[in-house]
């Protein structure tokens, strides 16, 4: 009976000391609180990175809705939407983009007009990119539009116009620009989450704790043992004396 009750208190004395370290493990891991603060620094960086995202894709919209012509006839209207969206703007810095207005200086404007009389003499949009590509000839040197851009000095225009600007004209987005601008997003948002868990590591309590006192803590969670022991003992002397006394 008296090694069964030895054996009940050393089981549970046991489980206080292991349940004193794990309550540490658990209390460190609570006053760091990494995970709920991680995923709010992790969402503040998504929300930058996604601001430029959507303000592009925003600008790209508003542009389409934009591009007006003064046909009328819905054929001619659908392919002077598919040659200007195929197109890139000539004032402006050539953007990859996928849609022009065409409503941005004066030289773009009169080239909307080009377009425009293009069309209404039977070419399609296929044809009207091709063309821009690799030149329409002399024959729209009797174009309203080039004789517009003749009397303002324009003789570069009127050149690539009748020779072609090459394939750049067509706007067709560079992947790679992309492909670097999310490469250092990445590599920066990467170094923003790396900052921020060496700051909380070094602001974390577990860092200002003297070794010393991890010491004490574990001499006053021993001395307890060392008193159960002792009280055990006396008990079983006095079991014995009683025991001897019978």
């Amino acid at each position: 009976m008296l090694l069964c009750y030895r054996q009940a208190l050393n089981f549970s004395l046991n489980q206080g000391i292991q349940e004193v370290f794990l309550g540490k493990i658990r209390e460190s891991w609570d006053l760091v609180e990494y995970r709920p603060r991680l995923f709010e620094f992790m969402k503040k960086i998504l929300s930058i990175m996604l601001f430029p995202y959507l303000l592009f894709t925003f600008s790209l919209s508003a542009q389409t809705t934009t591009t007006t012509t003064s046909l009328t006839d819905p054929n001619q209207i659908q392919e002077f939407l598919d040659a200007t969206s195929r197109l890139r703007c000539i004032c402006l810095p050539s953007l990859a983009i996928q849609s022009c207005s065409y409503n941005m200086c004066i030289v773009s404007s009169y080239l909307k007009t080009f377009i425009e009389n293009q069309i209404k003499l039977g070419l399609s949009a296929d044809e009207i990119v091709f063309k821009f590509e690799n030149g329409f000839g002399d024959t729209i040197l009797n174009d309203a539009v080039i004789q517009q851009f003749r009397e303002q000095g324009n003789e570069r225009m009127i050149q690539n116009l009748v020779q072609g600007f090459g394939p750049n004209i067509q706007a067709k987005p560079d992947s790679t620009w992309i492909n670097l601008s999310l490469a250092f997003i990445g590599i920066l948002g990467l170094i923003g989450i790396g900052s921020y868990l060496v700051q909380r590591k070094k602001a974390s309590p577990l860092n200002k704790v003297n070794p010393s006192e991890l010491v004490s803590e574990s001499e006053t969670v021993v001395s307890p043992n060392s008193n159960l022991e002792n009280d055990i003992a006396k008990q079983e002397a006095l079991t014995k004396k009683y025991l001897s006394e019978l």
